[in-house]
């Protein structure tokens, strides 16, 4: 039986970041998946939505701005993914042509961007962008409410201990500071807590 993992390579760097690379021979791209093992299912219960938030300004900040960073992968079909969050994660991706200086430079970018950045920037712009999502997905209390019912229904024994959402709540997603969310960013985003995906055919490991 074929074994989509069999040529799958992996190794684990000292400071605990595992990388798995698997080599296309003569594919002219590399793409990246840079993923935190950390996702709404690891909010703090008094603050659901955090991690979302948190995904929302990491690419806001680091060592380029978001329309630096934009503009870097404009040329090369802005084949790149600055965030997205689920349940057991989140994740941010790029996909570019095999060329060592253009792959130096993203990977500078999403390293300063994904480890040790000091979330100050945009919030307040990000704030409002995730509390206009909830309100597209939730345009009534009635819909709000009956999502909640469903959720609860799908649960075992019909009840929810704790509910997660990525979204969180209006008055959740308010109440959450610049502090929460860099004491988040500083728990989970380390590289012990994060895995990178590496498809293409770059040889990573030579």
């Amino acid at each position: 039986m074929w074994d989509p993992y069999a040529e799958v390579q992996a190794i684990t760097l000292e400071n605990g970041l595992t990388i798995y690379c698997l080599q296309w021979p003569n594919r002219e791209f590399e793409q990246v998946h840079f993923l935190t093992h950390s996702g709404s299912n690891h909010d703090p219960e008094a603050k659901p939505g955090i991690a979302h938030f948190v995904e929302h300004v990491v690419s806001r900040n680091g060592k380029e701005t978001f329309n630096e960073k934009e503009a870097f992968f404009r040329p090369f079909g802005s084949r790149v993914d600055f965030g997205r969050t689920g349940a057991a994660s989140s994740k941010y991706s790029f996909m570019l042509p095999i060329d060592p200086i253009v792959f130096a430079r993203a990977l500078d970018q999403f390293g300063h961007m994904l480890l040790g950045a000091t979330l100050e920037h945009d919030i307040e712009s990000e704030r409002a962008i995730i509390l206009a999502e909830f309100r597209r997905k939730f345009p009534s209390e009635r819909s709000w409410l009956d999502s909640r019912e469903e959720f609860a229904l799908l649960t075992r024994n019909g009840t929810l201990a704790r509910m997660t959402m990525n979204l969180g709540t209006p008055d959740s997603i308010q109440a959450i500071t610049q502090a929460d969310l860099q004491a988040f960013y500083d728990a989970h985003y380390t590289p012990a807590n994060m895995s990178v995906v590496c498809v293409g055919g770059m040889s990573v490991f030579e």
